[in-house]
């Protein structure tokens, strides 16, 4: 029911947003294959599987939510951090997304609690 929720409040969101092309989906069943091709040592890494479609892998020690917001051409993913998910200092968790832009959307943006940050590795798929 919580992830039902989760995704009606992005749907509205986007919507809301007028980000009619792009899409951001958490995907579940790609943590382990992500954690096979990401680089450990860099939490920010993109994958591209298309012109426009790609996965965004996100490390992380603590919980992650994401938000997108479509202004003109730019879009930008908001990811959010909040409590630590283990006591253990060396557990990673992989965030992955499926990420799809608009036609309209030259520029991706990407904030970590407010702040901007680049993606460290881009790679095709």
């Amino acid at each position: 029911m919580i992830k039902l929720t989760g995704l009606l409040l992005t749907a509205l969101f986007l919507f809301a947003c007028g980000a009619e092309g792009a899409r951001l989906q958490e995907v579940q069943p790609m943590a382990e294959t992500a954690e096979e091709w990401s680089e450990t040592d860099l939490s920010m890494q993109y994958y591209s599987s298309g012109s426009r479609e790609g996965y965004l892998v996100y490390q992380s020690r603590k919980r992650v939510t994401a938000q997108l917001e479509s202004e003109e051409n730019k879009l930008t993913i908001h990811l959010s951090e909040s409590e630590q998910l283990s006591s253990d200092d060396t557990d990673l968790y992989y965030y992955t997304y499926y990420l799809t832009l608009g036609s309209e959307h030259d520029t991706l943006d990407i904030t970590i609690n407010g702040e901007s940050v680049p993606i460290e590795l881009i790679r095709s798929l």
